[in-house]
């Protein structure tokens, strides 16, 4: 349905910013918020060579997301702009966060294992950076075009942490 609904904007040649573009906005939001919650699933978790390999599919699927939700700010409808700028620096701080709370296995000796934590945080800061960095470009977008929604208090609550 959201497909059809993003079909018909295209085909009609509607425009951006216009009343008729809050629908595919939405639609647009929807398909992308799909993939986002599949994402938001993956937990990093068993032997390294498992963790390795759930954290080079959340690094490969993050830009894809980020981008499909960059794509969002083309229809110009401020709520559905606001909450694809959310969700896009939701998708690193949720890296980040993952990556901070991988479990160490078991079967490395003490050193390994704080070398191993050490290196999964110094992994994480850049995620963790760039997210922050997101929320407070979301937030000056939404101070700037007088939006107030439930997307701009998450960005609030998430920008507090």
């Amino acid at each position: 349905m959201y497909q059809e609904v993003l079909n018909e904007f295209g085909n009609r040649g509607l425009e951006a910013g216009s009343a008729e573009a809050k629908y595919p906005a939405e639609a647009a939001f929807e398909l992308v918020d799909y993939e986002f919650r599949n994402y938001q699933r993956l937990e990093i978790s068993g032997s390294l060579a498992r963790q390795r390999k759930i954290i080079q599919d959340l690094r490969k699927r993050g830009p894809d997301l980020k981008r499909k939700y960059g794509d969002i700010l083309k229809f110009r409808i401020l709520d559905w702009m606001i909450a694809a700028l959310y969700r896009a620096g939701q998708v690193d701080e949720l890296l980040a966060e993952k990556l901070y709370e991988v479990p160490v296995p078991e079967n490395l000796d003490i050193d390994a294992q704080d070398a191993y934590r050490e290196q999964l945080d110094e992994f994480a800061r850049p995620y963790e950076e760039r997210a922050i960095k997101a929320y407070e470009y979301a937030i000056e977008q939404a101070r700037q075009n007088a939006v107030m929604n439930e997307w701009t208090e998450k960005i609030q609550t998430a920008s507090a942490v």
